[in-house]
């Protein structure tokens, strides 16, 4: 059986959002994004199977952002496409708040609240759908990362982090550390047991082509509950007109 994946299509709409709370000078700031993304299979069948189309992914995003003291966030995506019965329903639901100057040209914090990814690992946190070469990221990052090792919607999973980066003299994500505190069990479940998911990351970008740093998490799964600890390191090199 030969399975091609063969269309990705990504549409974004960019308008103003008025939104209650915001006086007239923030209103005209405030963004929203409308996304559409879609990707579809086709496969070929074997002696006893027939060929067919099928939708591997249909994801529709809103998402929008206020700015004022605390720049305000928030996202919603859901997953449309009957894939299989883990890949259904909602993956993102969150709200956020951040300062971009908390100190001046020096420190910029975000707090994030809901249903999101887990910030273990340069590939499934950092890296968008939208910018990884291949269709699916490695079997590492699917099969250990936290809330991808569940078979959760896209390592998504119920808590929420708090996110500093340390910019001196203007260099973007000089150093970012990130704490967050998860139930554990993926998207849209419950705890099942009475400790939370302790996830931990530290990376460093000295140059803009280059960052390397490690992630950890202290977690348990399941009840009864089973150790679910994680350890990992990562390196991303950007260099060259193809990054």
């Amino acid at each position: 059986m030969i399975k091609i994946l063969f269309l990705f299509i990504s549409l974004t709409v960019l308008a103003a959002a008025p939104a209650a709370g915001l006086d007239l000078e923030q209103l005209g700031k405030g963004k929203f994004n409308l996304g559409i993304d879609a990707q579809t299979l086709y496969t070929m069948g074997g002696r006893k199977t027939a060929d067919q189309f099928s939708l591997k992914q249909l994801r529709l995003a809103f998402e929008g952002k206020h700015p004022g003291f605390l720049d305000l966030g928030y996202r919603v995506q859901y997953e449309a496409a009957r894939s299989t019965a883990a890949s259904y329903g909602l993956t993102d639901g969150y709200v956020e708040a951040s300062r971009r100057d908390a100190a001046p040209e020096l420190l910029h914090l975000k707090f994030r609240l809901g249903q999101t990814r887990r910030p273990f690992s340069y590939e499934s946190y950092a890296l968008g759908d939208r910018e990884i070469e291949l269709v699916n990221r490695s079997k590492v990052v699917e099969g250990l990362v936290p809330g991808r090792d569940v078979k959760a919607l896209a390592g998504r999973d119920v808590g929420g982090f708090l996110e500093a980066e340390l910019a001196p003299g203007m260099r973007e994500k000089f150093l970012v550390g990130t704490v967050g505190v998860f139930n554990g069990e993926g998207s849209g479940v419950n705890d099942k047991n009475k400790q939370k998911d302790l996830d931990l990351r530290l990376t460093a970008r000295p140059r803009s082509w280059i960052s390397f740093g490690g992630s950890y998490t202290n977690g348990r799964l399941g009840q009864p509950a089973q150790v679910r600890d994680r350890k990992g390191v990562e390196i991303a090199l950007k260099y060259g007109p193809f990054h």
